[in-house]
């Protein structure tokens, strides 16, 4: 089971709004958002000149904040100190990380 948070047992499946823990429910939801929301993000991109980082998480928050309370908000803001295995990929490594354009 994919468990970034380490809290599935009390949080449900990736923190899921409902802390559903069946994970073909999360699905069926995670699509229905999908294809509920694209028109909306598909809206959002082709206002953008160029598109960016910033407008990745924008359109991640468009598509799964209703299922998802930090949907857009980045990795290493949300996990800060943990890298996150899933299959042979990791995501929110260190060493992969953008730098902060202050």
């Amino acid at each position: 089971m994919f468990d970034p948070f380490g809290d599935f047992e009390t949080a449900g499946y990736l923190r899921n709004s409902h802390q559903d823990k069946d994970l073909d429910i999360v699905k069926v939801a995670e699509h229905a958002l999908f294809r509920a929301q694209l028109p909306e993000a598909l809206a959002y991109l082709s206002r953008r000149e160029r598109i960016g980082y910033e407008d990745f998480l924008e359109v991640h928050q468009l598509l799964f904040s209703a299922l998802y309370p930090w949907a857009g908000t980045d990795r290493a803001e949300l996990l800060p100190e943990k890298a996150v295995p899933k299959g042979s990929k990791t995501f929110n490594s260190t060493a992969l990380r953008p730098r902060s354009r202050c």
